[in-house]
């Protein structure tokens, strides 16, 4: 092969290369980037998680670990801790012993329930063993997004 055989040859391994350099570098940019691109989260269930938590606080109705206060399980007091930014969501409470001898529920300000119309509402129900005044009981939190 004579010299300009050769010099052709390098030219294209020259320019191939940067041609797979600058598709390479582009793929990084791509993948870079895609990493960092806003995308909507559902934090409906954490958000759900969280009042649970709240309610078990000693400043709502608890009164130790998973333990709450029959006396501080009261519309007033729910109305003081479970105050939200979100207007279009709403709690309700019940609290009842395994022997049905207690049944209460409070309820924030909130028209539809969990068990009403699906249609428009995300519903997320949480029931958690709990101890009122020494007796097991259950709380069972219905949580609505409209």
């Amino acid at each position: 092969m004579d010299k300009k055989g050769e010099l052709w040859i390098l030219e294209y391994f020259y320019l191939f290369g940067r041609l797979f350099l600058f598709a390479l570098v582009m793929v990084f940019i791509f993948f870079l980037l895609s990493d960092f691109m806003v995308r909507e989260v559902n934090t409906q269930d954490q958000q759900a998680d969280i009042l649970l938590a709240r309610a078990l606080h000693n400043d709502c109705f608890g009164e130790g670990l998973n333990s709450i206060s029959l006396n501080k399980f009261n519309q007033e007091r729910l109305n003081r801790c479970m105050t939200t930014s979100n207007e279009k969501m709403g709690a309700r409470f019940s609290l009842s012993d395994l022997d049905l001898n207690l049944n209460k529920d409070i309820v924030t300000v909130w028209g539809p329930t969990c068990y009403g119309e699906r249609n428009s509402v995300d519903c997320y129900v949480r029931e958690l063993p709990v101890r009122v005044n020494g007796e097991e009981a259950v709380l069972k939190m219905e949580v609505i997004f409209l």
